[in-house]
C-alpha cells in the first residue's frame, strides 16, 4: 500500500519525538486520523501511552478490518455496540491500516454500511518497559476495568463480562499493631545483630583482599637454620641458582 507524503512526514516527526523522550516517557503507537467530513461520526483515538485504541461510533459497529504486512484480518463485532476498546499489544511493530465498518441501517433486503479508514503505527513492543525499566505514560494495563466492551485481537472475541470490583477493606482490618517494650527491645537487638553481621562480613572481605595482596617474603637459605612450619625459608636449589660459591664460581 502506497503511503502519502503527509503520512511519511507525520511518521518522521513521531519517531523523532519518541527518540528524544525515550528515556522518560514511552509512546507505544501513533495514529494518523481520518479528518474527512464523512468520518466525523467515528471518534478514533489512542490513550496516552498508545497501547489501546478507543472507538466511539454514531452507528452500531459492524466489524474491524486490519491490513498489515501479513495481509487482511477481519474481526466481526456481533454485539450491538457503538463503543469499543481495542488493545494493541498483540500487533507487532509496523504500519497498519484500520477499516472500521459501521451499520448505518438495514431493511428486509440490505444492510447499509459505511467504512471509515485510518492508520496506526506500532512503534515499540508494549511489554518493553518490563525488561528495560522504562516508566510508561498512563496505560490501560487493566483492560477489564470500566464498561466499554473490549475487542481481543489475539482471541478474536469481544469481552463484555467484567469482574466485579473488590470490596474495600473495612476499618477493622486496618487496626494498628501495638508493640510492648519487650517486643521493641527484641526488634532493636535483632537490627543491631544484623548490622554487626554485615560489618563483620565487610571487614572479613577486606582482610582477605589485603592478605592476597601481601608481598611474599622468604628467609635466605642457610644450612644451619632449623626449619619450622611457620617459616618461609629459601630452598637450597633456589639459593644455588641465584648465588656463587665462596670461590666466585657457580654451583654445578
Amino acid at each position: 500500500m502506497k503511503k502519502t507524503p503527509n503520512f511519511k512526514m507525520f511518521m518522521f516527526l513521531m519517531v523523532v519525538f519518541v527518540n528524544t523522550s525515550y528515556s522518560q516517557d514511552v509512546v507505544y503507537s501513533a495514529i494518523f486520523k481520518n479528518v474527512n467530513k464523512t468520518a466525523e461520526n467515528l471518534k478514533h483515538h489512542l490513550n496516552t501511552s498508545g497501547d489501546t485504541l478507543y472507538l466511539e461510533s454514531k452507528f452500531d459497529l459492524n466489524r474491524i478490518e486490519i491490513i498489515g504486512t501479513d495481509g487482511l484480518k477481519t474481526f466481526a463485532i456481533n454485539n450491538i455496540t457503538k463503543d469499543i476498546r481495542v488493545p494493541l499489544n498483540s500487533l507487532p511493530m509496523g504500519d497498519y491500516t484500520f477499516a472500521v465498518v459501521q451499520t448505518e441501517g438495514r431493511d428486509d433486503t440490505y444492510i447499509y454500511t459505511k467504512t471509515i479508514v485510518f492508520k496506526i503505527s506500532r512503534l515499540l513492543p508494549i511489554d518493553m518497559d518490563i525488561s528495560r525499566g522504562i516508566t510508561p505514560l498512563n496505560a490501560s494495563i487493566y483492560l477489564a476495568g470500566g464498561t466499554i466492551p473490549i475487542l481481543d485481537l489475539a482471541e478474536n472475541k469481544i469481552i463484555t463480562d467484567f469482574p466485579a470490583a473488590m470490596d474495600l477493606a473495612s476499618m477493622e482490618d486496618n487496626k494498628p499493631v501495638h508493640l510492648d517494650y519487650t517486643s521493641m527491645e527484641s526488634l532493636v537487638a535483632l537490627q543491631e545483630k544484623e548490622n554487626l553481621d554485615a560489618k563483620h562480613l565487610r571487614t572479613k572481605k577486606i582482610d582477605n583482599i589485603l592478605e592476597r595482596n601481601k608481598p611474599a617474603y622468604s628467609k635466605a637459605y642457610n644450612i644451619t637454620d632449623i626449619r619450622s612450619g611457620n617459616q618461609n625459608i629459601q630452598s637450597r636449589a633456589d639459593y644455588r641458582r641465584n648465588n656463587l660459591r665462596p670461590n666466585g664460581l657457580p654451583y654445578d
